[in-house]
């Protein structure tokens, strides 16, 4: 992602199975019972050359005399995190446009269309992403038997728990395949002709539940956390239940009541009520290990680490600070060299969720974004389960991602504070949760 775009703003009921656009970040939360007609605020929509406002307050996109022949306008929209949306649009398709509809785009620059085909005579959902290959389907074309293309056509797009629901003039198109996603801008987009927008309505319809769970925005009944740690004394607080889920499998070798230490600078400073963990070695990696973690089964859990951190990483290429979750040890010893295990980490400007597989001993980025300039303290949360991760900076969900070359994650066996190269992070809070 390019760098130079300025990021603005700071950045399941559980589990189903399961044109670029430039990422931008919400402002503040709005009520989740208002509803905005988007069109009404022209001073609001970012128009290209080919989108113009007509007088009666229609929002026209022309076909353009050049590729790309998809044309699109956005803008921004409010929500609080992890909650349900609804966006209705009133629009009239050209015979000559392939296809026009509603877009959605989210805080890290990933989107969702939902388009109109008039000569297909189909409805289809898509998402898809700046800077990546492809497009894939959420929802195969639904035809529309008994539907004319005269006068103006009705779309109605809901987003909660993971599905995105269709209606076309109150017929109800059915669901797509569940992808976690959070719309931070909202538009429309024409493919291959003219379209004409006349109206564009948005509101909160209440909170997300799987969202919600996901993020720890809402606590979940006869779960307490399994580690929840303030740093205010010399000793880890272990909640009861941490040994709950044991199934035999050998323990952290690094267990105990102070979290341990290796090749970085770890201080636990229970005055200040923090845990700084240093780099000391330009080329290294190294990481400071939750202590007495429990081995869970991915078949049948989730496993969510939070912490309240500052993240620092020199400009070095090599220089990173972040969080992880650890698949089984193989060696009983927290060595990530010989385990699967999932960062999510500040690296080059760029928060960024990273896999590594123990078996070929390969690091793959799964996805990243620009991350603002700021030493402010952020609620990092990194959550798997089997071939799934998520990332949520202060409960906004930033990443969803399935973990590739077939890799799945057969348990957790740990989790804690990451740094590489001369990376810094500071943290107040660290807990862990089975969700």
């Amino acid at each position: 992602m390019n760098r130079k775009v300025a990021m603005a703003f700071w950045l399941l009921i559980i589990l189903a199975p399961h044109g670029a656009v430039q990422a931008q970040l919400p402002a503040t939360a709005s009520s989740p019972a208002q509803l905005l007609e988007l069109l009404s605020d022209k001073a609001a929509w970012d128009l290209n050359d080919t989108a113009k406002f007509l007088g009666d307050g229609t929002l026209q996109l022309a076909a353009a005399d050049k590729p790309p022949d998809q044309q699109q306008a956005l803008r921004r929209v409010e929500l609080p995190p992890a909650t349900a949306w609804e966006a209705e649009l009133r629009f009239s398709p050209k015979p000559n446009a392939t296809a026009s509809g509603l877009l959605l785009v989210s805080a890290n620059g990933r989107w969702i269309s939902v388009m109109l085909n008039p000569e297909q005579r189909g409805v289809q959902v898509s998402r898809g992403q700046p800077l990546r290959e492809g497009v894939v389907r959420l929802m195969g074309r639904k035809e529309l038997q008994a539907w004319t293309a005269s006068g103006d056509q009705i779309l109605k797009v809901r987003g909660d728990g993971g599905k995105v629901q269709v209606w076309l003039n109150g017929d109800d198109l059915g669901s797509g395949t569940p992808y976690d996603f959070e719309p931070q801008r909202v538009g429309v987009r024409s493919e291959g002709g003219e379209a004409q927008f006349r109206s564009l309505t948005w509101r909160a319809v209440g909170t997300d539940g799987r969202l919600a769970r996901l993020s720890g925005s809402v606590p979940i009944p006869g779960r307490p956390p399994l580690m929840d740690e303030k740093f205010s004394s010399a000793a880890s607080n272990l909640v009861g239940g941490l040994f709950g889920r044991l199934t035999g499998e050998k323990q952290d070798a690094a267990s105990g009541d102070s979290w341990p230490k290796n090749s970085a600078a770890f201080t636990r400073d229970s005055t200040a009520k923090r845990l700084r963990l240093e780099g000391q070695n330009e080329s290294k990696g190294t990481h400071a290990v939750a202590p007495k973690m429990a081995y869970y089964p991915m078949r049948d859990a989730i496993v969510a680490v939070t912490a309240r951190v500052k993240l620092s990483a020199t400009p070095a290429p090599a220089a990173a600070a972040g969080l992880y979750l650890v698949d089984r040890w193989r060696s009983g010893k927290p060595d990530d060299k010989q385990a699967n295990a999932l960062y999510a980490i500040l690296k080059e400007g760029q928060l960024r969720l990273h896999q590594f597989n123990a078996d070929s001993k390969t690091r793959t980025q799964l996805y990243s974004f620009d991350w603002p300039d700021s030493d402010k303290e952020v609620e990092l949360r990194l959550v798997a389960r089997g071939d799934r991760a998520w990332v949520f900076v202060d409960r906004r969900l930033v990443m969803s991602e399935q973990l590739r070359g077939g890799l799945a994650l057969e348990g957790i066996s740990g989790g804690g504070l990451r740094v590489e190269g001369l990376g810094v992070v500071e943290a107040s809070s660290f807990r862990v949760d089975e969700l």
